[in-house]
């Protein structure tokens, strides 16, 4: 495991400098330009060049632009890792498990080749852009993390019409696709009733499960450095300034 985080820094390392040292000029084609043109959500703006570096896939700008097109989690998200200039850029990793990412640290994410053909390529970006929210550049093996970027997947799948990303939950961890919803549930604004209220009462039984269910994962092994921090009142503090939700 030392070894690949090792070999991930190096391989940071040498984008960066192959990054900075290029010509700033490049050619892109008209699929490519229009997808650099300006978003706009209300009086909201973002062009896709003040994150991405050049070079992306097509693919992850479209999705992008998508991610941006939702208002209530979406274009907040974005222009909250928004910086002075771009700095996110994405690597191909074969060796990754198919349908996930990694974010590497500085701006760097990780995506197996499948990734190009998902269905499901902007709720897997917007996982990765949330743990550069919670983390900035430097990731960490926190389980307390992974549950909220999870947490928060689920709530903007919701906001856009899809469960296409949940099973997933259950590709590694069997079970944790339903804690996760049931997280959701409890600071769901849009949910209400007893659905809601039950919720509530088992958020924290539900959080330590989700807790247990990842460290006795081998995707979350703490024998890798995984670890989780002791929670006082508030599980979600990044969802929570996202949806700017009463605590």
């Amino acid at each position: 495991m030392k070894k690949k985080l090792l070999f991930r820094l190096l391989v940071i390392l040498f984008a960066t400098s192959a990054w900075s040292c290029a010509d700033s000029s490049f050619d892109v084609d008209e699929e490519e330009e229009l997808l650099f043109a300006d978003l706009y959500v209300d009086n909201d703006k973002l062009e896709l060049g003040d994150l991405l570096l050049p070079g992306y896939p097509i693919q992850f700008g479209i999705a992008i632009s998508k991610i941006f097109l939702e208002k209530t989690m979406g274009s907040k998200l974005l222009n909250l890792i928004k910086r002075n200039d771009p700095y996110i850029r994405f690597l191909g990793d074969p060796a990754l498990p198919p349908s996930r990412m990694d974010y590497g640290g500085l701006g760097t994410i990780f995506y197996p080749p499948n990734m190009l053909t998902a269905s499901f390529i902007d709720v897997s970006l917007f996982h990765e852009f949330f743990h550069i929210l919670q983390n900035g550049d430097v990731p960490q093996r926190s389980l307390n993390n992974e549950i909220e970027a999870y947490v928060a997947c689920c709530l903007y799948s919701r906001r856009i019409n899809t469960g296409a990303y949940e099973p997933i939950f259950n590709q590694y961890i069997p079970g944790f696709d339903n804690i996760i919803k049931a997280l959701a549930d409890a600071i769901d604004p849009e949910l209400s009733g007893t659905k809601k209220t039950e919720a509530v009462k088992q958020l924290d039984a539900n959080y330590r499960h989700a807790i247990e269910l990842l460290k006795n994962s081998d995707q979350y092994n703490p024998e890798d450095g995984w670890h989780e921090t002791p929670v006082s009142t508030n599980h979600f503090p990044n969802i929570v300034n996202l949806l700017n939700l009463k605590q």
